[in-house]
């Protein structure tokens, strides 16, 4: 018997076919889990736009990678040129060129600039007297070009004395010795008398008047009056003009000398800023010719001890060469016949 198929039967087939893939779709889904086909597919799009994104992030973190070594080998660089700007080296080698130009420097200001700016600074000199030293150094250069013979030594010690005094550090009189002899009477003399004019002037700052100038041939006979006499004599003029000349005190006895010791002292007018000057001479006679290659203060000493000390003993004739012979000056002869003038 031959079975046909009809198209009922076919239709009837499809249909359970169909409703056999439908039937395993359904009993494929989970109770709740229906149209989860669809929020899947709606998801699958967010998915990929995240991983676009963590990809172009990775890509801009590679991207900045680089940047992020090329600053800080910069940022390296940078430290590393300021630890070699800052090493003992660099710093050492700096100390060095500052050094050599300043010294540089003071090479050419001490080249360039006048000796006349080196000298003592006229605000440091005693009130009132700011222009003295410059007047007696100006009247000294006069001085000095009219008695060319003197040793240059000598006026070195004048000048420096008087600086010194002018300018308030003296601690007592200024007594100076000039020893002549023979040959260089007249030019003593003369030298003494101008030294003495030109320290006049620039203490009292006038343009009349002079040095009092006393001989000590002309004092009394009698030893303790001619003392007395002396004495007042070189005070009075000390306290009236501060300077005074005493002409060859070779000539006086052991008891007149000794008023130079008192006028000498430190004690004799302590509360003068500027201190008195006593310019002496004293005749060289042969005592002390054999003493010339000696310096000038044992010259002097010498000269005196041989005047006074068997008089006055070893005790009284030291402390009076330490007050009178404290700045010797040995007076050499000059040509001209009469004083030079000023």
């Amino acid at each position: 018997m031959i079975n046909r198929k009809t198209p009922e039967s076919q239709s009837s087939r499809k249909n359970v076919s169909r409703g056999s893939v439908t039937v395993k779709k359904t009993l494929d889904l989970r109770p709740g889990e229906e149209g989860s086909s669809e929020s899947d597919e709606s998801k699958t799009p967010s998915n990929k736009s995240k991983s676009l994104l963590s990809k172009s992030k990775s890509r801009r973190e590679n991207q900045d990678v680089p940047r992020q070594d090329s600053t800080t080998n910069k940022s390296k660089r940078n430290l590393d040129d300021e630890q070699i700007k800052d090493s003992p080296f660099c710093a050492a080698t700096s100390i060095v060129l500052a050094t050599i130009v300043i010294l540089m420097l003071s090479m050419f200001i001490t080249m360039n600039l006048k000796p006349e700016l080196f000298e003592e600074n006229p605000e440091t000199q005693i009130s009132g007297k700011g222009q003295a030293f410059d007047r007696f150094k100006r009247d000294m250069e006069k001085v000095k070009a009219n008695y060319p013979q003197q040793n240059p030594k000598s006026w070195s010690k004048l000048s420096g004395s008087i600086r010194r005094n002018m300018q308030g550090k003296a601690q007592q009189p200024l007594c100076f010795l000039f020893v002549f002899n023979s040959t260089a009477e007249t030019t003593s003399n003369c030298l003494v008398k101008a030294v003495g004019t030109s320290i006049f002037f620039a203490i009292s700052g006038g343009v009349d008047g002079g040095v009092f100038n006393i001989k000590s041939a002309d004092l009394t006979k009698d030893p303790n009056e001619a003392k007395g006499e002396l004495f007042s004599g070189i005070d009075s003029s000390l306290k009236q003009d501060s300077v005074v000349i005493l002409e060859d005190i070779s000539q006086l006895g052991a008891s007149p000398v000794m008023a130079l010791h008192g006028i000498c002292d430190e004690g004799y007018l302590p509360d003068q800023a500027v201190k008195p000057v006593v310019l002496m001479t004293i005749a060289d006679k042969g005592l002390g010719e054999s003493l010339t290659t000696a310096n000038e203060f044992e010259y002097g000493a010498n000269l005196i001890r041989s005047l006074w000390e068997k008089d006055l003993g070893t005790d009284k004739v030291h402390p009076l060469i330490s007050r009178i012979a404290s700045v010797v000056i040995k007076v050499l002869p000059e040509t001209f016949k009469g004083c030079p003038h000023l």
